[in-house]
């Protein structure tokens, strides 16, 4: 069964920014939520930004699942709403044969590096133009920590996730293919394609696994 993300909530020292990019440049429709938080509508998932000082200039990387035959529309309408980031092939699609998936990423004014991401395997195709429509449901949420084996313990424990691909060294992806948790270690890594580094930030994520709902919270430290 797959492992979905139903909302997540993340920190900003620019909701009014952010507000503005993803419903004015973006098209995204903001969702009514508690004072102090941005929400939009993400297909069938929530993407809200709560407002904070606690955390000098937070960001994250989160990626947004599209219809698998849009990727090169993806990267057209993107880039007329904001900049793509350029891999290191000095491309703005990212080919991964070993998940059998194409990327585009772009930056938000909080500086969170944002991926939407086509599964091939995933047989969703659309066939009407890519419009905001087509950013399906939240995908994935980065989770830098100091040790990912004990990180993926825990989250198996408390909500009875797997590990989807990956090591428990660098990089693990754990939940299924179509919600992930991108658990990386904070030391050495950075979010792919930038050369931000992989800062932990904390964050709520409510999901659903195995016909269960679960809200994990990561403290920057920990998740319980």
């Amino acid at each position: 069964m797959d492992m979905k993300l139903q909302r997540i909530e993340l920190l900003t020292e620019e909701l009014e920014l952010v507000r503005s990019f993803y419903s004015n440049q973006l098209g995204v429709e903001e969702v009514k939520d508690d004072e102090g938080i941005a929400a939009f509508n993400i297909g069938n998932s929530i993407l809200a930004f709560r407002q904070s000082s606690l955390f000098e200039k937070p960001y994250y990387h989160f990626a947004i699942q599209i219809p698998e035959n849009k990727i090169e529309e993806a990267a057209e309408w993107v880039s007329k709403r904001t900049e793509l980031i350029i891999n290191e092939n000095n491309k703005s699609i990212t080919d991964f044969p070993n998940w059998n998936a194409h990327s585009v990423y772009f930056t938000d004014p909080a500086g969170n590096v944002v991926e939407l991401i086509a599964h091939h395997n995933y047989k969703n195709d659309d066939h009407k133009p890519l419009d905001q429509k087509g950013l399906l449901k939240l995908s994935e949420i980065g989770l830098p920590v100091k040790d990912i084996k004990s990180t993926h313990d825990q989250l198996q424990k408390l909500t009875q996730v797997s590990k989807w691909y990956g090591d428990f060294e660098n990089f693990c992806a754990t939940g299924s293919e179509l919600g992930l948790f991108i658990m990386v270690d904070q030391a050495s890594k950075r979010w792919y394609p930038t050369d931000k580094r992989a800062k932990p930030f904390p964050f709520k994520a409510e999901i659903e696994n195995e016909g269960r709902d679960y809200l994990v919270v990561f403290n920057g430290k920990d998740v319980s």
